[in-house]
């Protein structure tokens, strides 16, 4: 009986490995397939660019700011608090407009802000500021947004792969980011930086304007019928390996 149970117990964990393994290739199937890849491509490119521009953004302004003799940092200070704002207005917007509208307005205004930013030769160092303040400011909102969008936008079992692959896109964006801020520095090759982040605002507005699902009045388990099936295999295939070993016991 003993070796009966070892074996049965063997069998048993190499077929829960097995399923677990079709589980998790069935999620990444789910993320490409026809009714999601779309969505998955425009998220990606969301988390790339605007994680991109967030950090790059952070990274530049003080050694840019230094370079025109101004206090870098007390820009800096300003400018880090102006996320508190950029949040607040973020959490209400996105049940005010909608999630995407949400974040095309918070990719515009980085735009162009982040633009204006690039006006050193044109504009004085106070102006520059506020400027970073709104840049700064809207790319943490789009962030928070995009937060909240995109475990909205999948169903429950893919939810938390699409969460963990997003962020980890991002990651790949802040060392690129970096690499890029520190490495222009100041003077035109620090104004050359600002203008790719503008861009990067740019292209995600873009990007918001065609997602294909507006989440606002989603409900977050509106697949839950799908989830209950599947626990009802789950019970049915754990009587039937209950049956199986009730039978090799006698």
């Amino acid at each position: 009986n003993l070796r009966l149970i070892h074996h049965s117990g063997k069998g048993g964990s190499s077929g829960n490995k097995g399923g677990n393994g079709k589980k998790v290739l069935g999620v990444w199937r789910t993320l490409v397939s026809k009714e999601y890849l779309l969505t998955t491509t425009l998220v990606m490119a969301l988390w790339f660019l605007n994680m991109g521009a967030y950090f790059g953004i952070c990274f530049v302004t003080p050694s840019y700011f230094k370079a025109m003799n101004g206090n870098e940092f007390l820009a800096s200070l300003i400018e880090a608090a102006a996320e508190i704002p950029g949040l607040v207005a973020a959490s209400f917007l996105v049940d005010w407009c909608g999630r995407k509208r949400t974040l095309m307005g918070m990719y515009a205004c980085m735009a162009v802000a982040t633009a204006v930013m690039s006006l050193d030769e044109y504009l004085p160092f106070p102006a520059l500021v506020v400027a970073a303040v709104f840049s700064r400011g809207s790319a943490d909102g789009g962030i928070m947004t995009l937060y909240l969008y995109t475990p909205e936008v999948y169903k429950t079992h893919v939810r938390n792969v699409a969460l963990g692959l997003g962020s980890a896109v991002s990651r790949v964006a802040a060392i690129l980011a970096s690499y890029l801020s520190f490495r222009s520095g100041a003077g035109a090759s620090g104004r050359t930086a600002i203008i790719v982040y503008a861009v990067f605002g740019l292209v995600s507005g873009g990007c918001a304007f065609f997602l294909p699902h507006e989440t606002k009045d989603w409900a977050v388990d509106g697949d839950l019928d799908d989830d209950e099936e599947e626990g009802e295999e789950q019970q049915q295939q754990q009587h039937q390996e209950e049956k199986g070993e009730g039978k090799e016991d006698k």
